[in-house]
């Protein structure tokens, strides 16, 4: 991977000692390939692979703390923790709160449907759905309609089990993004379940997802920033993707 440019290393040296380590938030929600969790407890995954890599460029050992989705965003805004992978400016409520690192990758979303029911090719065909979401997610592209009872969102912690609250037909759709949904179906090829499904795309737009920043040292915070465009700019965010899939 690429050394600490020399303006990160003057940067690390003014830092206070305290802030040895690198604090990562990680959420419940968080699904493969973004985190992939292991019989032995152990993670990887993409946001995973982020953070260790920022943490090695600025020689800092690595922290990962995982909290419900809903504190996150204060997490950050309070100093708590310092990097938070797989969000956006327009999931969380102020923004301005944060740092935010440059757009990583997009993420496009879908609609998953049983394979026997009529295809998603409009917002209109959601009228009067329930959706199965994702605890703590913001859908921006759905705000109206969930706001006017237009469509209700039934949130669960995670893509398979809303998936399995599909077929139970508790849920209409299920609403996920491109990565996770297609890591799902290529673990899971083999089953009867998964091979019933399908996916609808009505958005043409991806939505980029970035890193948020603490901006409680704002030493550390511009640090972390640099380090996060170095990483998108040497390919390194592709690598990994190509790894999981």
């Amino acid at each position: 991977m690429t050394r600490i440019l020399p303006f990160l290393a003057v940067l690390l040296l003014s830092l206070p000692a305290a802030a040895d380590s690198l604090r990562a938030l990680i959420s419940e929600t968080n699904t493969p390939p973004f985190i992939i969790y292991s019989h032995e407890a152990t993670k990887t995954g993409l946001v995973i692979d982020i953070s260790n890599e920022v943490a090695h460029q600025l020689g800092l050992e690595i922290e990962y703390l995982s909290i419900p989705r809903a504190r996150t965003e204060q997490w950050i805004q309070t100093g708590q923790a310092d990097l938070w992978c797989f969000t956006s400016p327009k999931w969380v409520r102020e923004p301005e709160t944060m740092l935010w690192s440059e757009p990583l990758y997009t993420t496009v979303d879908l609609l998953i449907r049983k394979a026997s029911t009529a295809p998603f090719r409009q917002l209109a065909d959601l009228y009067l759905k329930k959706i199965g979401t994702s605890r703590g997610f913001h859908y921006p592209e759905l705000e109206a309609l969930f706001a006017t009872a237009g469509a209700s969102r039934d949130d669960a912690l995670s893509l398979k089990e809303n998936l399995q609250r599909l077929q139970l037909d508790r849920v209409d759709v299920v609403i996920a993004d491109d990565f996770s949904y297609n890591y799902y179906m290529n673990a899971n090829k083999d089953s009867a379940e998964t091979q019933a499904l399908a996916a609808d795309q009505i958005w043409s737009y991806a939505q980029p997802s970035y890193c948020a920043i603490s901006n409680t040292n704002p030493l550390k915070a511009e640090a972390i920033r640099r380090v996060l465009a170095d990483i998108h700019a040497n390919g390194s965010i592709e690598r990994w993707l190509r790894h999981y899939f």
